[in-house]
């Protein structure tokens, strides 16, 4: 009996991973195909992202031997092998994610398809503009109740719990956030800072990398890495973050580059006590990066 189970699941796992081989052939061709995407419109985008998968997919499948053919004759065995492509497609295809996220960001970061759920976040945007949280956080709850996929209306009731201290309740509400739409740069961002605050670096360092993951343009992401890298004397990471949310900051001309120069200030001097500096030297060249240095 244990000899036969044993050759089960090697059979079993054996095909598992020439499904995911197939999976893995599909996700390189679509990744091709997507690159030459250029509409930014999500309805017409979507569109050319399915027909790269569905003609990336045909081609692998059909091209392929008898064997691995028949595998794929069943509606079942089809959606099974798409969902394994599209997922090996998010992780390892840069433009895809990039994709993917912006179709999200515009459905979800907009207001409430409920006017009512609108009447009481815009109620609450009122009372939170003069600082009247307490009353701000009532009327968003309202829309969250009437509308549980709200993003603005839970976003909000997270950065007015964290205005008054209850840090507890805005990690909630940016959990919450991040259920419905996980890639959140606003909910990563707020919900690493008071991970942060909370000197959990552990967790703040983990939703950090999901933000520079998920949105590798947002300087904020490698600005967070490189300050948990820091703390935790993890030189060389936390220049190479440091470096690029530097540039980041900079081709954007943001108002937080100056941000940017005292951390790079701040890891160059403690290199300096720790007569490290060649590491820093060789990181500021690899980043065509120029620093004087502090005093």
């Amino acid at each position: 009996m244990k000899r036969i189970l044993v050759l089960g699941i090697l059979l079993t796992g054996g095909f598992f991973a020439k499904a995911q081989e197939t999976a893995v052939r599909i996700a390189e061709n679509a990744c091709k195909c997507i690159e030459s995407v250029r509409t930014i419109e999500p309805d017409s985008l979507q569109a050319q992202i399915n027909q790269c998968i569905s003609s990336a997919s045909a081609s692998v499948i059909l091209n392929g031997p008898d064997e691995e053919r028949k595998k794929y004759t069943t509606v079942q065995g089809i959606q099974s092998l798409l969902q394994s492509s599209m997922e090996v497609l998010f992780e390892q295809c840069p433009n895809y994610r990039n994709a993917v996220i912006n179709i999200k960001t515009v459905e979800y970061y907009t207001l409430s398809k409920d006017e009512n759920a609108n009447k009481a976040y815009l109620k609450g945007n009122t009372y939170a503009e003069v600082k009247e949280y307490g009353a701000a956080i009532k009327e968003y709850l309202k829309a969250i109740a009437i509308d549980s996929l709200f993003i603005f209306a839970l976003d909000n009731t997270a950065i007015c719990y964290r205005k008054t201290s209850d840090y507890t309740n805005a990690e909630k509400y940016y959990k919450k956030s991040l259920q419905v739409f996980p890639q959140g740069d606003v909910a990563l961002l707020n919900i690493a800072g008071i991970c942060l605050f909370k000197k959990q670096n552990e967790k703040a360092l983990e939703y950090f990398k999901q933000l520079r993951f998920y949105h590798p343009h947002n300087a904020e992401g490698y600005f967070g890495i490189a300050k948990v890298s820091f703390e935790a004397q993890e030189y060389e990471e936390a220049l190479d973050n440091a470096f690029r949310a530097y540039r980041i900051y900079s081709e954007n001309k943001s108002p937080y580059v100056e941000d940017g120069k005292k951390l790079i200030a701040i890891i160059y001097n403690t290199l300096k006590e720790k007569n490290k500096l060649d590491l820093f030297n060789q990181k500021a060249k690899q980043y065509n990066i120029s620093f004087e240095g502090s005093n």
